[in-house]
Formats: structure tokens, sequence, C-alpha cells
């Protein structure tokens, strides 16, 4: 799940489309989402943000886990 985002990240189109970059984060969102819950990391729901707007609420949970994997690390 990790090194789907980095490449989205990092590789056209994705790295340029914030709604690309969503759709992914919808499909990925229930895996993340059981990774957060085991950190205490609420990962929003999807249907709250429609479109692009899931982007920055998936970017700062996904962001948040990935904090605390590196102070456990």
């Amino acid at each position: 799940m990790l090194d789907q985002l980095a490449r989205a990240l990092t590789i056209s189109p994705w790295s340029d489309d914030e709604y690309l970059l969503s759709s992914l984060f919808r499909e990925l969102s229930d895996e993340v989402k059981r990774i957060g819950r085991s950190l205490n990391i609420e990962i929003p729901e999807p249907a709250s943000y429609p479109g692009k707007q899931y982007f920055a609420p998936f970017a700062l949970g996904a962001l948040g886990i990935l904090k605390q994997l590196m102070k456990r690390g």
C-alpha cells in the first residue's frame, strides 16, 4: 500500500492530478483506515468528501500514520 502511494505521488499522471490521487486514495482507504485505527489515527470516510476534496483529508491522515511509524521505527 505505501509503495502504491509513493509511486503515485511521483509518477504522472497521478502526481499532477488531485482528482486521480483522490481516486487512488479511495481505493486504499479501507486498508489505510485499518492501519490508522491501530495507531489511533482517524482516516476520514471518502463519502464525506466528493471528487478531489478527499485529497487533503486523506493525505493528512496518511502523514500522521507515517509519523507514528517513524517514531516506532
